[in-house]
């Protein structure tokens, strides 16, 4: 069978594919399928590549063949590929980001089984949408996220399904099958570039308030988990204290900490005095209580921020 596959979605074409892996795989007797293999037209050796897998069909095994860019494609090379798959019967997909026109005239020409698929990009993604993917895809990898976090990764991923099947399988590796810690999530997971949470950090660090409330709230109305957040935050500030001090006893070297985030660090630690630091951890950690004890919700989070420094009398300039 072939199937002519052409979209700019990236995502849902390699889904698409998968599914048909999946067909191929599941085929009864002698039929079933095995790997995807796939060709890039742009290969100078296309043509003895795919001259190779299809006399592998011819002796037996069935992989399922996936020639991309196939709309870039020439003429010699479509007359070379006709004439292959009339001598044998194979399952091969032709993908590509347009139309190969050439290429479906001269498949109707020869009356060679085959069908046409057009993956239209979906321009605008729902939360809804986002928010079956993202349990869809913890189901298939048996990740299980903390209570709130699915619906923070299906507004955060909105529009990068993409990366967002990269961090849950990722995931997965870490611990199948068992909820995973919030700390855990911090370290592992890589956000996606409407996020910029480490930018947020910087800002911190370099004791940019205004900048950091912006950065701040907008991670917070792209519907990042406020306890993540708050985390990050105070981790940071932890891990400041620690180079602070170490720095102080010379003993920086010792401290087992990630040697490009040591140095990090140690550029900033002087915007601080350390009493601030440990006023700056003890408000972050009252702010994360009530948020938690639901005296406060998430859009309260930076308008609370600036009182409780104001009322310690920490200077914000």
């Amino acid at each position: 069978m072939i199937w002519i596959i052409f979209g700019q979605d990236h995502y849902l074409i390699k889904k698409r594919i998968e599914e048909l892996a999946d067909q191929n795989k599941n085929k009864p007797g002698s039929e079933q399928g095995s790997e995807k293999i796939f060709i890039d037209s742009n290969d100078k050796n296309f043509d003895s590549i795919l001259r190779g897998q299809l006399n592998n069909r011819l002796i037996g095994a069935n992989p399922l063949i996936i020639v991309k860019n196939s709309s870039k494609l020439n003429l010699s090379q479509i007359k070379n590929l006709i004439l292959g798959l009339k001598q044998t019967k194979v399952d091969i997909v032709f993908q590509s980001e347009t139309k190969p026109e050439e290429l479906i005239k001269n498949i109707k020409k020869h009356e060679l089984d085959h069908t046409i698929e057009e993956i239209k990009i979906k321009k605008k993604r729902t939360i809804k949408d986002s928010n079956e993917l993202v349990k869809s895809l913890l189901d298939y990898y048996q990740v299980r996220l903390p209570n709130g976090f699915q619906e923070t990764f299906s507004k955060i991923f909105l529009n990068n399904p993409e990366l967002l099947e990269t961090e849950i399988k990722k995931l997965s590796f870490f611990q199948m099958g068992r909820t995973i810690a919030k700390t855990d999530l911090i370290s592992l997971i890589r956000w996606p570039n409407e996020s910029r949470i480490w930018d947020m950090i910087d800002s911190l660090l370099e004791k940019d308030w205004s900048k950091f409330t912006f950065f701040l709230k907008r991670e917070l109305n792209l519907g990042s988990e406020p306890t993540l957040i708050l985390a990050n935050i105070k981790n940071s500030l932890v891990n400041l204290l620690l180079v602070k001090l170490a720095k102080s006893k010379n003993e920086l070297k010792s401290l087992n900490l990630n040697e490009y985030y040591k140095f990090k660090l140690s550029r900033h630690e002087n915007n601080f005095q350390t009493d601030e630091i440990k006023k700056l951890i003890k408000t972050f950690a009252q702010i994360d209580q009530k948020y938690k004890k639901f005296r406060l919700k998430s859009e309260e989070i930076p308008s609370e921020l600036i009182y409780q420094l104001s009322e310690s009398n920490f200077s914000t300039k």
